[in-house]
């Protein structure tokens, strides 16, 4: 972990057992933007709320849901919601994705599949809107693991890719900079043994990591551009 950095990106690891600090050391090798990590879920909520002024923001997933209505959720939505407002740049990964929708009003429910486990696996989703390198129609390749998904939208967010499981597969709100996606783009290769334990090739891992890459880059150049604005 490194000391606290104001000019940082932030990561909420929302970890219920283990954290993904593997994750997390695979934001700061691949990409070029200083990150700090915070895990509230296990360590409460004092260093998060310690960072005011967060470069950006990425809400990890959890083993938790929505509905399980913890305090340290009401936490990151407390500390988070203004930053939006207030036009910092943020990301939904998975469980984050479906707790910032919720908290601006929109609904969670369980995925309709016969497996117990979910959505596992690698999915291809569309998009329905350019987002910034990523073009309108476009489809990306996508790591998967989730029980819960997005049901309804709020009112002031907008719908940018879906896949054949999942209906929103990625939000956005229209005018604040939030974006929100079902998939795993952060996920690490351990991560991905992990949590999605399947036989992937190769080919689909080397795939669907680029892919994710290209996610990241258009989230990062969400932030760099409001930075620079």
């Amino acid at each position: 972990m490194e000391e606290k950095k104001e000019n940082a990106l932030l990561v909420i690891d929302c970890a219920s057992e283990n954290r993904e600090v593997l994750s997390f050391n695979n934001l700061q090798k691949i990409y070029d933007i200083p990150v700090q990590y915070t895990c509230p879920s296990i360590d409460g909520p004092a260093e998060m709320r310690s960072i005011e002024k967060p470069l950006g923001i990425i809400i990890f997933g959890s083993l938790s849901n929505v509905a399980d209505n913890l305090p340290w959720h009401k936490d990151i939505v407390d500390y988070t919601l203004p930053k939006i407002k207030n036009n910092i740049p943020t990301l939904g990964i998975c469980f984050g994705h479906q707790l910032i929708t919720h908290a601006f009003g929109g609904k969670i429910g369980r995925v309709t599949t016969d497996s117990e486990a979910g959505h596992k696996g690698i999915r291809e989703i569309q998009f329905h809107r350019r987002f910034f390198e990523i073009k309108k129609s476009e489809k990306l390749s996508q790591f998967v693991a989730h029980e819960y998904e997005i049901i309804k939208i709020p009112e002031d967010f907008v719908h940018l890719a879906q896949s054949t499981e999942c209906l929103y597969d990625a939000v956005a709100h229209a005018t604040l900079p939030y974006v929100g996606i079902q998939t795993h783009p952060e996920a690490s290769e351990e991560f991905v043994q992990n949590s999605i334990a399947m036989d992937i090739s190769d080919e689909e891992m080397i795939k669907t990591q680029a892919h994710s890459k290209k996610f990241m880059l258009s989230f990062l150049k969400l932030v760099k551009q409001h930075y620079s604005s």
